[in-house]
């Protein structure tokens, strides 16, 4: 799949409290930034910002600083003035906890099968303190374990402990300005003798992000840079092996879209994609038309394409979101994408559910379901869920 991880399973449990993000590091590509809202929706829909600003999907970028464009569309006029008071506004510290679960087996068109299965678990302690109005660090810890399986051989590809500490930096400027910035060292470690591949020393990797996103009047912007974890497989054909991969990928870029009339938005980004593997290091464009009808209040309908230079790859996207309030306290989106990739000949069909759910003034709970199937020339799957409990302490 291009820019979607193959075979995936993701459960994400708050222990204290949480504001939850896509994983995207751990998701192949730049993954999708969540959004909420909904129904008696207001005429126009609200804004991907608002909304992540309302629920605990908050926009903390978790892994990756990259937002999709589909994420970042919304409809943008006379909305900056009417924004939600961000997360990083609120006077009040936190502590949040998550577990997260991941799974991903990884299809290789020349075996014609399955040739690994990867697995993942990470527990991610944070403390919040807002230092004052708009301005919030955090520290955190994250510890867990990463472990690949061949299915070729039936044995251990690695077995490694993933640890280290983080550094977060939120400021909010209301009502159009948001900047996030994270710094994180990621130390690997054999876990046991198991692997065939293995470290035998420790393994450090310099991971972080930093993302300015500018709401206007009929205009949006977004200026990103993320250095992360590459997660596609280096194949060993040597050996008949997907290979350790412990690099780091980098992307950096701009987005934006401009309203071209009562709600039509066009939007469009460039990034500079550097990888960790043998894929060459390349520019990627992108292209995408949103409409609002009239028909239905909280529908939107998005077109787009995309375009990598030096793989010569072409997408064509199409993508349809509905998002309504069921009740005063929930807030739930559906979401269908179709993607054709031109180089691989494959079709991916993906369904999403969002859900946010106010049980109480400090009582959150929220939940995330994805499923995406691609067939043709490659028949990675996708499966997704993540659900978190948030309480806000004081």
């Amino acid at each position: 799949m291009r820019n979607r991880a193959p075979e995936l399973i993701f459960f994400s449990l708050a222990l204290l409290a949480v504001s939850l993000t896509p994983v995207s590091v751990l998701q192949a590509q730049a993954a999708t930034d969540p959004e909420n809202q909904a129904s008696a929706i207001p005429d126009p829909p609200q804004s991907t910002e608002e909304i992540l600003s309302k629920s605990s999907w908050t926009l903390d970028l978790e892994e990756s600083g990259v937002p999709s464009l589909s994420s970042s569309s919304g409809q943008a006029v006379g909305r900056a003035e009417k924004r939600i008071q961000p997360e990083s506004q609120k006077r009040s510290a936190t502590l949040s906890s998550y577990l997260s679960l991941y799974g991903q087996e990884d299809f290789h068109p020349l075996y014609g099968d399955i040739l690994s299965t990867w697995s993942e678990t990470t527990l991610q302690t944070r403390l919040s303190l807002p230092l004052r109005q708009g301005h919030t660090v955090s520290l955190g810890w994250f510890d867990g374990r990463i472990r690949q399986e061949n299915n070729f051989f039936n044995d251990t590809d690695f077995n490694l402990r993933r640890q280290g500490p983080f550094f977060d930096y939120d400021l909010a400027l209301p009502p159009s300005l948001r900047l996030n910035l994270r710094a994180r060292d990621e130390r690997f470690t054999d876990r046991d003798d198991s692997g065939f591949y293995r470290i035998n020393d420790d393994a450090h990797l310099a991971t972080g992000y930093l993302a300015i996103n500018y709401l206007g009047e009929g205009f949006w912007a977004a200026a990103n840079y993320t250095r992360e974890r590459e997660t596609d497989p280096e194949y060993d054909l040597t050996n008949n092996r997907a290979a350790l991969n412990i690099r780091a990928k980098e992307l950096s870029g701009l987005a934006s879209g401009i309203m071209l009339a009562d709600k039509w938005e066009i939007g469009g980004s460039l990034y500079h994609e550097q990888y960790g593997t043998a894929r060459p290091t390349q520019w990627n464009a992108n292209v995408q038309l949103s409409h609002w009808p009239l028909f239905l209040q909280g529908l939107r309908i998005s077109i787009g394409t995309g375009y990598y230079t030096e793989e010569q790859e072409k997408i064509y996207n199409l993508a349809i979101a509905h998002q309504w309030r069921p009740i005063p306290q929930m807030s739930v989106q559906l979401e269908y994408q179709m993607e054709y990739s031109e180089n691989e000949d494959s079709l991916l069909n993906e369904g999403s559910l969002l859900c946010s759910w106010e049980m109480g003034d400090r009582f959150f709970f929220d939940v995330r379901t994805r499923y995406a199937h691609e067939s043709g020339g490659d028949r990675d799957e996708e499966y997704f869920l993540q659900a978190a409990l948030r309480i806000e302490l004081f």
